[in-house]
């Protein structure tokens, strides 16, 4: 799992079920190190907006008002940046793409959870706040909830990846697989 976002190549897909197809690059990425020999496989993913969100400013009194409308995030995965490791000598290929499954379905709870919070969010008037000044400070703050939802996945991976790639751990992957979808069947699209 990553979500380094100067290796990605572009050949993106939303989340849904992951194949072996979908581990494209014939390296794994510069970012991995030493360490690729010991993975069963490395998932490229990032969360970002969707298409269509609008700015909407409105007056209020001598001030400006602006919400973001339509804003909605994804979880995407880069294929052509993630990697399948066929040297690998542990691990089955069922566990590791449950494994990287259950990755990407990390990103997916968060970009859902992102989408939640936006549909709620306004910004406030800022006296003496031109349009393009509240659009920037909305395209920050968006920015920096983007930031915290990736730092979140990044440490959910890591408790993961302790639990789960040290060694062979069939039923806890399974539980932390059960856990995942109970949070996607939670948080509809």
């Amino acid at each position: 799992m990553t979500g380094i976002e100067d290796v990605l190549t572009g050949d993106v897909i939303s989340y849904r079920t992951l194949t072996r197809d979908d581990f494209r690059a014939l390296h794994p990425p510069p970012n991995v190190g030493a360490n690729a020999e010991h993975m069963g496989a490395v998932t490229c993913a990032m969360i970002k907006t969707r298409p269509g969100a609008q700015f909407v400013y409105s007056a209020r009194g001598d001030d400006i008002e602006v919400r973001v409308e339509s804003l909605e995030f994804e979880a995407l995965m880069d294929r052509g940046c993630s990697w399948w490791n066929d040297d690998r000598e542990v691990f089955s290929d069922t566990y590791v793409l449950e494994h990287e499954q259950i990755h990407l379905a990390f990103f997916e709870v968060e970009a859902r959870r992102l989408t939640r919070r936006a549909a709620r969010a306004t910004i406030s008037p800022r006296r003496g706040a031109t349009p393009e000044e509240l659009a920037g400070w909305a395209q920050l703050m968006v920015d920096r909830e983007v930031e915290a939802a990736a730092q979140a996945v990044l440490e959910r991976s890591l408790r993961f990846d302790e639990d789960t790639s040290i060694q062979l751990r069939p039923e806890l992957q399974g539980r932390w697989l059960e856990a995942v979808e109970r949070e996607l069947r939670e948080l509809p699209r």
